[in-house]
């Protein structure tokens, strides 16, 4: 009877149920999509909220116990507390557990070694406010932290400080158990990477320095980092942190020593030295032969420094490293954003390629891929990976010296195809000079398996005008390059000249520079049009409308009368022109044009060209006043360029006419007269450190003139001579520079 009431029953209910699909059916049929659609979005809704429901409900509880587990047995937990942090500290964060993670964190904050635990509140804040990585929040919790000279105006006591009081405290009979310095280190961590010193940090690297015992088991890497970091920022703490170091790596485990040479790479010589010093404590059986050690090593061996790049070969032959065959730690240092990092990568990578010739090809492969990959589809809207490029230029040009004849068209297609068009200006800059050097180590014996390539691109129709145009520029300085190794009649020479000239145009002073130095040796096969071609280049000079044309033909013009040699100036006219193109009132293009081609001459030829800069001092003093912006700033990078260049015989013809010239009554003769002794500061170090006893007293006495504008000059004129002071290491000049000011003052408060 039961079976049957449930049969029964069962029967009723599905026709129940079928009796009410069909009623409801008409109504399912009328619902809209949109309705469909909303019903669908809110059972997912409720099915991810279920989900979560079930995390949050999983991660409270697994807190939760490990909150209990701290506080029924405290010293267990103390022992784990490295561990266990690492489970809770990402989950501060959570939008769903903070609440429970910070009390399970304050709970283990509770089990640091005593007196330490007494601050446990402060610690667990400071450890959750990190977390979060809410800049603005770290900054109103450590205001000594980010700004010391505003702590005055803020609450005399923040948190980072209780928590730096609460440590010193709890080390003022010892260090800290390792398990409880290595859970309050992140604190101590952020305060030291402030980009600036703080009230915090003497008391922060003296709680450091007493936990540096090799047995204990610190978080060496990190420390040896945050280390660094004072160091690049506050040099001054280096006698107290190189000892650190040192003592650091003495514990350095085998996987640490990878970690411990990033300071290598770090920006500032003393850091890079300083890692060096402290990696030669390191025992020898903490080395292992790893890739990334020997990379990083072999990449020091090669730094600008020679002092870091000697420490760094002693320690090679030391460990007893050879050259890797695998160079991806190579590449990835030419797009570091330290630009000795990346100089020093391309050099390794050179020195790596001359061990092992066999790699070439495909280093180059390797090196053309990455440059297309840092282009990337998008680099008009925002070039971020230029310094890659940049580091696969320096590479290139590094290259250079152990390419053979069989990679060069593969280089020299690259570049055209590809670098020479690179939007970066710098890039395209250092991928033109590293075609010319290709050019200058290997196109003397590969004139015909070069010429071709660059004719043919020259021939072709452009279906890109601005790509053309930036390509033709670098191509055009590629055919100069290589055409000084003709001979001197070969009619090519005479077109490659020509369009020499016409890229001289380009308004790029790195381009401008490439195609001086190309026209020079060519000059061999122009004497004939000798005249003609310099009558050009200085009517081009004075008379174009556009100023980097005017500037290509300085350029231009200095390289053709190094080309030449220096008796062109007299023979074709050269110095009168220019002498009457400063004299010339009625043009101000002829009077900047002459200070350009004066600026030139004297970066070409350097102290050749002396004899004539004494002669036109004069005139150079009255372009100082002229009423032009653009011939007075003329004037100025002219000036520079002459002190440059000039010998200790030169300052001595010099320095007495610009010193009588501030004895002048007109003003404006004494302004041109002390803007000219600032351009000294430009002056070779010992040429400047012979005249500054007589410079620095007579521009102090300028500073007290009737006329302000003479003042102005004389302030300017005094920062420039400091500044180039602080190269100078002859401390009893420097003694008497401060004597010297500090009468000037001593006169002003009279």
């Amino acid at each position: 009877p039961a079976k049957s009431d449930k049969r029964e029953s069962s029967s009723i209910g599905k026709r129940e149920t079928g009796k009410f699909t069909k009623k409801t059916a008409p109504v399912d049929k009328s619902k809209t999509a949109k309705e469909e659609a909303r019903e669908l979005q809110l059972k997912e809704e409720a099915s991810t909220r279920e989900k979560v429901g079930h995390v949050q409900e999983n991660l409270a509880l697994m807190l939760d116990a490990l909150g209990e587990l701290a506080i029924a047995n405290p010293v267990f937990t103390h022992g784990q507390l490295p561990h266990l942090v690492n489970y809770i500290e990402p989950l501060l964060s959570s939008p769903i557990v903070s609440d429970a993670a910070f009390c399970a964190m304050l709970r283990l904050a509770r089990c640091t070694a005593p007196p330490l635990c007494n601050w446990a509140t402060e610690i667990a804040a400071a450890i959750h406010v990190m977390s979060v990585e809410d800049f603005e929040a770290v900054l109103d919790l450590m205001p000594v932290l980010i700004m010391e000279e505003d702590s005055k105006k803020r609450p005399p006591s923040g948190l980072f400080e209780k928590i730096v009081t609460g440590l010193t405290a709890a080390c003022r009979m010892g260090p800290l158990p390792a398990d409880s310095f290595t859970f309050v280190f992140p604190i101590m961590e952020r305060i030291l990477l402030s980009s600036k010193k703080t009230s915090l940090h003497d008391d922060v690297l003296q709680i450091l320095s007493m936990h540096m015992d090799p047995i204990l088991p610190l978080p060496r890497p990190r420390m040896l980092s945050v280390l660094y970091h004072v160091l690049s920022t506050i040099p001054a703490y280096h006698p107290s942190v190189g000892p650190m170091l040192n003592e650091l790596c003495l514990g350095l485990k085998r996987d640490d020593l990878a970690q411990a040479l990033i300071g290598v790479y770090a920006k500032e010589v003393h850091v890079r030295l300083a890692c060096l010093t402290a990696i030669k404590c390191v025992p020898s059986h903490s080395v292992q032969r790893d890739l990334q050690v020997s990379t990083s090593l072999w990449i020091a061996v090669h730094d600008p420094e020679k002092a870091v790049a000697e420490l760094a070969e002693e320690l090679w032959d030391r460990f007893g490293f050879d050259v890797c065959a695998d160079y991806s730690g190579i590449f990835d240092a030419l797009s570091h954003k330290n630009h000795n990092v990346r100089a020093a990568a391309a050099e390794a990578l050179t020195a790596a390629l001359d061990e092992n010739p066999d790699k070439i090809q495909d280093t180059l492969s390797t090196l053309f891929s990455l440059y297309i990959q840092d282009l990337g589809p998008g680099v008009e809207f925002g070039d971020t990976n230029w310094l890659g490029r940049q580091g696969i230029a320096l590479a290139l040009h590094s290259v250079a010296d152990v390419l053979g004849s069989k990679d060069l068209p593969v280089v020299m297609t690259f570049l055209i195809s590809r670098a020479l068009a690179d939007p970066n200006l710098d890039v395209r800059g250092r991928m033109i000079n590293a075609g010319i050097l290709i050019i200058d180590k290997h196109g003397k014996e590969n004139v015909p398996l070069l010429f071709p390539i660059f004719e043919s691109y020259l021939n072709k129709r452009a279906s890109n005008e601005e790509t053309y145009d930036l390509v033709r520029e670098g191509v055009v300085i590629f055919t100069g390059a290589l055409a000084k190794h003709l001979s001197k009649d070969d009619p090519k020479v005479h077109s490659v000249v020509e369009k020499l000239l016409d890229v001289l145009n380009t308004p790029s002073e790195a381009v401008q520079r490439a195609v001086s130095d190309c026209l020079s040796p060519l000059m061999v096969s122009k004497q004939e049009e000798a005249q003609s071609l310099v009558s050009r280049l200085l009517d081009r000079m004075m008379k174009c409308e556009k100023y980097g044309e005017r500037r290509g033909a300085a350029f231009g013009l200095a390289g053709v009368v190094k080309g030449f040699r220096i008796t062109s100036l007299k023979k074709y006219g050269i110095a009168a022109t220019l002498q009457q193109g400063l004299e010339d009132r009625a043009s101000a293009k002829s009077r900047e044009g002459a200070l350009l081609g004066f600026e030139c001459l004297c970066e070409k030829l350097g102290r050749l060209f002396e004899p004539y800069v004494i002669k036109m001092l004069p005139l150079l003093l009255v372009s100082f006043s002229d009423q032009v912006l653009a011939v007075r700033e003329a004037a100025e990078c002219a000036a520079r360029a002459m002190m440059s260049q000039l010998t200790g015989h030169g300052v001595k013809l010099v320095l007495p006419s610009l010193l009588k010239g501030l004895e002048d009554k007109a003003w404006r003769t004494k302004q041109s007269s002390v803007q000219l002794l600032g351009a000294m500061a430009y002056c070779a170090p010992q040429q400047l450190s012979q005249c500054l006893p007589k410079i620095v007293p007579k521009l102090t006495e300028v500073l007290t003139d009737t006329h302000p504008k003479v003042q102005a000059a004389g302030q300017t004129a005094l920062q420039q001579v400091m500044l180039a002071c602080l190269f100078l290491i002859d401390t009893g000049m420097l003694l008497c520079l401060i004597s010297d000011g500090y009468c000037y003052f001593s006169r002003l408060e009279v």
